[in-house]
C-alpha cells in the first residue's frame, strides 16, 4: 500500500466527524419539506460551499484530470469565453432565482406547476432514467482511483473469504452514502457536505502549495513545449489538433453551461434549500467563483503528473508510477487512472493522506447528494402524481429512503456490470443529452417567457430525448453501421478514416440535440399559445406574495447596477462581494481579450505563452486559492451555527409535500 499511518489518521478522524454530524441531524428532519429541502433556511455560504463539493465530486475531478493531462493549459485558454456569460448569470440570479421564488422542491414539480402534470411525469422518468444511468459509473471510478492510488490487492480476506476488492469499496463507499441520506435528507447532506467542503479545500490548497514546490515551472513548461505541432498544450493558437478535448469542446461548453442553467438535478436539493431567493443568488454567486479557484488547482495537479511521468528530470523516479500505470489493460481506465497513479507516487506522507481525504469527501458529497436527488425524483415526480390520494408524512419520508436505496442498488450492479469505453466527459454529455437536449428550453422558457406553452415543451423534450438516443446507437452500434455505410459508399475517404468509433463525439451530438431542442420550443410555442401564463402566480409576486419568500424586491438600483441584477435586496456587503467577484473575473476576461487579439494581429512565442500561465494559472490560483479558504471557512461556520438557531424556530407545514394543485403548490391552497 502506498499510505503511511499517519495518512490514514488524516483520513479517519475528518470521517469520524462528519458522519457524527450527519446523525445528528436525524432529530431535526420531522416532515418532507426537512428531508427534500433542508427546511429552506440556508444560508448563502452553507448553500455556496455544500453544493460546490457536492458538484464536484470525485469523478468530476478525475474527467478533468483526464481533459487537463491531454489537452494542458491551451484548450483550457477557449473556456475563458465563458467568464462574462457565467458572471452575469450568477449576479443576476439566472433561472436559480425565480425557481426558488416557486417554492418547488423538484424541477419537475414546477413543470407541473408551469404545464402539466403528464409533462411532470414525463420529465421526471425522463430525469430518473438519465441520471440514475449517469450516476451508475460513479462508484466504479471511485474504486479504481482508490485501488490503483493506495495500490490495493485485487482481493481482500473479510472473515476468511476472498472478496474482490472493487466491489468491496463500491460497497463500502455507496452504504456509507447511503447512511448520511437515510439520516436526515438534505439536511444531513447539506451539513455534511459543508463540513466537508471546508476540510477538503483546506486540505487541496495544502496539496496544491507542495505539488508547484515540488515541480518548478520551468520544468512544466519543458514536457508541455515537446507536443508536436497542432497538439500544443501551451499556446491556444495552435492545439487545433487535439482530438475530442479541442476548441469546439470548450465553446460547446460556453453555450450549453447557459442552456442549462440549474438543468441538471443530481444536486436538486440544494436549487431550493436557501432561506430566500436573495440567498440562492448569493450562494450561486460565491459558489461559482470558488468553483473556478478549485479547477485551476485541478488543472495544476494534471499538469504536474504529466511532468513526472515525461520530464528527463524525474525519469528513475517515476518508473514505478510508469509500470503500475502499464499494467492496466484496459485503453480506457488506463487513461483514467494514470494522474492520480503520479500523485500517488511524488506526495510527501502526510500531504498524500490529505490528497486521499480530499478525494474521499468529494466522492461521498456527490454519492449523498445524488443518492438524495435520483430517489426523490422518483418518488416525487413518478408516484406522488399518480396518486388519489396524499401520503402521510411517516409514509412519504419511508418511500423516499427506499428509493435512495434502490438506486444505490442500481449503481452498484451497473458499475460491476458496465465496461467504459469512453472518456468520463463524453460519457457525460451523451447520457445527460437524454434529458438536457429538451430541458434548458423548458426551464427558460416557462420562468422568463409568458407565450411558452405546455405543447412547445413536450416537443422539445421529445426533441432533445430522441437527438440524444440517436446518438447513443450510433456510439454504440458504429462498427455494424460502418460496414453498411461503406458497402453502400465504397469510396468514400471519410468513412475510411474513421473506423473505430462514430465520428461525431457526444459533445458536439449534445449540441445538435439541444439546437432543435430551442427551435422547436419557440416554434411550437408562438403556434399554440393562446393566453400568456400567469407568471405573478408562479413566482409569488404581487398579490401572490408570501412573507416566507423572501418579500417582495425593492428596486432600489438603477442603470448598470440594475442590469446585472443589484436589486434592493442587495445589501452594502452584498455589493461589495458582488464588486470583488465582478472585478476578479472580468479582470481575467479583459487580459483575456488583449492576448486574443494580439495573438490573431501578431503570435506570441511558446515562451511568452508560458509566462502568461504562470501568472494566470499558478499566480492567481495560489492566491485566490488562499483568499477562499479564509473567507468561505469563516462564512460557513457562520452558517452552521446560524442555520441549526433557524432550525428552532422554523414553521413546518404538512401540506408542503411537493404535491400541484391546479398549477398552485398544495401548501399555497391551505394557506
Amino acid at each position: 500500500m502506498n499510505l503511511h499511518l499517519v495518512d490514514w489518521i488524516v483520513v479517519a478522524v475528518p470521517l469520524v466527524v462528519v458522519i457524527g454530524v450527519a446523525a445528528y441531524t436525524r432529530r431535526h428532519v420531522q416532515c418532507v419539506s426537512d428531508f427534500m429541502t433542508g427546511g429552506r433556511i440556508a444560508g448563502r455560504y452553507l448553500v455556496a460551499v455544500s453544493d460546490g463539493i457536492a458538484a464536484m465530486g470525485l469523478i468530476t475531478i478525475v474527467s478533468f484530470f483526464e481533459f487537463y493531462y491531454k489537452s494542458g493549459f491551451a484548450v483550457n485558454f477557449w473556456s475563458q469565453l465563458q467568464v462574462p456569460f457565467t458572471l452575469l448569470l450568477a449576479l443576476t440570479g439566472f433561472v436559480i432565482y425565480r425557481f426558488r421564488e416557486t417554492r418547488a422542491m423538484t424541477l419537475a414539480q414546477f413543470f407541473e406547476l408551469r404545464y402539466s402534470r403528464r409533462f411532470r411525469l414525463f420529465t421526471g422518468w425522463l430525469a430518473a432514467i438519465a441520471g440514475i444511468i449517469n450516476y451508475g459509473i460513479f462508484p466504479a471510478v471511485a474504486a479504481r482511483f482508490f485501488i490503483h492510488y493506495i495500490n490495493l490487492p485485487d482481493h481482500l480476506m473479510v472473515l476468511g473469504v476472498a472478496v474482490p476488492t472493487f466491489d468491496l469499496c463500491m460497497f463500502i463507499f455507496l452504504g456509507t452514502a447511503l447512511t448520511v441520506v437515510l439520516f436526515g435528507g438534505q439536511m444531513a447532506i447539506m451539513v455534511s457536505d459543508c463540513l466537508q467542503g471546508m476540510m477538503t479545500f483546506a486540505m487541496f490548497v495544502v496539496v496544491t502549495i507542495v505539488v508547484v514546490s515540488k515541480f518548478s515551472w520551468g520544468q512544466m513548461c519543458t514536457v508541455m513545449r515537446a507536443q508536436p505541432p497542432g497538439k500544443s498544450m501551451l499556446d491556444p493558437f495552435d492545439s487545433f489538433q487535439i482530438q475530442d478535448f479541442n476548441i469546439w469542446f470548450a465553446l460547446i461548453g460556453v453555450i450549453g453551461s447557459v442552456y442549462i442553467t440549474m438543468a441538471w438535478q443530481g444536486n436538486q436539493g440544494y436549487n431550493c434549500a436557501a432561506a430566500t431567493p436573495h440567498e440562492a443568488k448569493m450562494g450561486k454567486l460565491l459558489g461559482g467563483w470558488r468553483t473556478g479557484i478549485t479547477y485551476g488547482m485541478v488543472m495544476l495537479l494534471a499538469i504536474a503528473a504529466f511532468t513526472f511521468l515525461n520530464a528527463t528530470d524525474f525519469a528513475v523516479e517515476a518508473q514505478p508510477a510508469k509500470a503500475a500505470i502499464t499494467a492496466v489493460a484496459n485503453d480506457t481506465i488506463r487513461t483514467q487512472v494514470q494522474v492520480p497513479v503520479a500523485i500517488a507516487h511524488f506526495l510527501p506522507v502526510g500531504v498524500s493522506g490529505m490528497f486521499v481525504g480530499t478525494m474521499l469527501f468529494l466522492m461521498l458529497s456527490t454519492d449523498t447528494t445524488y443518492l438524495h436527488s435520483w430517489g426523490s425524483i422518483v418518488i416525487q415526480d413518478v408516484v406522488l402524481p399518480l396518486r388519489s390520494r396524499p401520503f402521510t408524512a411517516k409514509e412519504q419520508l419511508t418511500y423516499l429512503r427506499l428509493s435512495a436505496v434502490g438506486v444505490a442498488i442500481f449503481a452498484f450492479i451497473f458499475s460491476h456490470c458496465y465496461t467504459q469505453t469512453h472518456y468520463i466527459l463524453m460519457f457525460f454529455a451523451i447520457t445527460g443529452a437524454i434529458y438536457l437536449g429538451g430541458a434548458g428550453s423548458c426551464i427558460i422558457g416557462g420562468l422568463y417567457w409568458r407565450r411558452g406553452t405546455t405543447q412547445g415543451a413536450w416537443a422539445a423534450m421529445i426533441t432533445g430525448a430522441v437527438a440524444a438516443t440517436f446518438a447513443i446507437i450510433m456510439e454504440q452500434c458504429w462498427p455494424i453501421i460502418h460496414k453498411w455505410l461503406v458497402a453502400i459508399f465504397p469510396n468514400s475517404d471519410y468513412l475510411h478514416e474513421h473506423v473505430a468509433r462514430f465520428p461525431i463525439n457526444g459533445q458536439v451530438m449534445w449540441f445538435f440535440s439541444f439546437s432543435a431542442a430551442i427551435v422547436v420550443y419557440v416554434v411550437v410555442s408562438l403556434k399554440t399559445c393562446r393566453e400568456p401564463f400567469d407568471m405573478d402566480r408562479l413566482l409569488h409576486r404581487g398579490r401572490y406574495a408570501r412573507r416566507d419568500n423572501g418579500g417582495p424586491i425593492t428596486p432600489s438600483a438603477r442603470g448598470l447596477l440594475k442590469l446585472v441584477g443589484i436589486d434592493g435586496h442587495f445589501s452594502r456587503r452584498d455589493k461589495l462581494i458582488a464588486a470583488f467577484i465582478f472585478t476578479w473575473g472580468m479582470g481575467h476576461f479583459v487580459a483575456w481579450i488583449v492576448v486574443a487579439v494580439w495573438n490573431l494581429l501578431s503570435g506570441w512565442s511558446v515562451e511568452w505563452w508560458a509566462q502568461y500561465f504562470w501568472f494566470v494559472g499558478v499566480a492567481l490560483v495560489l492566491v485566490g486559492s488562499v483568499v477562499s479558504g479564509v473567507w468561505f471557512t469563516w462564512g460557513g461556520v457562520s452558517d452552521l451555527r446560524l442555520f441549526f438557531r433557524r432550525l428552532k424556530n422554523l414553521n413546518r407545514s404538512a401540506t408542503d409535500d411537493g404535491r400541484v394543485i391546479g398549477h398552485v403548490n398544495a401548501d399555497d391552497v391551505s394557506e
